[in-house]
């Protein structure tokens, strides 16, 4: 069993920080495990310092199959900061088994230089056009546009999406809260004749034809 740390997936969401307290990143990562124990569990974490703070909230991810990771992953570090570029250095790790009491194995270390945020986005915001470019105003604050809110539902076409995780998943098809009327049962049934007419009629000779033999064969 063999873990590796795929770098084109990782991927900072925050150009910037939050620069109140805590500071908060968001990030796209990913590990790619080899070996058929990698079915049976294994786990991921990340560790390490945003502005020289530590990870309070470091995520413990419970992973099947090949891949693990994680996708709008938040980490948060105490603190804040007023320069106007801050490093950040973030080592993921990987664990062989589920047990709290496994030894973690470091993969690969990050180590990225992010701006103040303040010095690149309001904080502060009425409405979406109050934030500059890839960015929306929720409750008051600009966050990436690549975020949604837990819960939060949206209409692509007639099909239903929730936002899970920080993404948006199908939730229903053809929903009713995105405009979708269902037929009518009676059209239902009109259109399923129509449509097998000729197969309705081609059964019904047959059977007309079959009831016929038997009686002159018994004849």
């Amino acid at each position: 069993m063999s873990f590796e740390f795929v770098d084109d997936a990782f991927q900072l969401l925050t150009p910037g920080l939050y620069t109140g307290d805590p500071l908060e990143i968001r990030i796209n990562y990913q590990i790619r495990c080899s070996g058929v124990l990698c079915f049976t569990g294994w786990m991921t974490r990340i560790e390490g310092k945003i502005g020289g703070f530590p990870i309070s909230n470091p995520p413990d991810r419970i992973e099947y199959g090949r891949y693990g990771g994680g996708e709008n992953v938040l980490l948060k570090a105490p603190g804040k900061m007023s320069d106007k570029d801050i490093g950040a250095e973030l080592t993921f790790c990987a664990q062989i088994g589920l047990s709290p009491l496994g030894a973690r194995i470091p993969i690969a270390t990050k180590k990225i230089l992010i701006p103040n945020l303040s010095e690149i986005v309001p904080l502060a915001c009425v409405i979406d056009a109050d934030c500059p470019s890839g960015y929306r105003c929720v409750g008051g604050v600009c966050i990436p546009a690549v975020t949604c809110i837990e819960g939060e539902t949206q209409c692509r076409g007639t099909d239903l999406y929730i936002c899970k995780n920080g993404k948006f998943e199908l939730y229903e098809e053809n929903s009713k809260k995105c405009g979708y009327t269902p037929p009518d049962e009676e059209e239902k049934i009109v259109n399923w004749i129509e449509k097998y007419k000729w197969v309705i009629i081609g059964a019904s000779v047959a059977v007309i034809i079959g009831v016929i033999v038997f009686i002159v064969a018994r004849k």
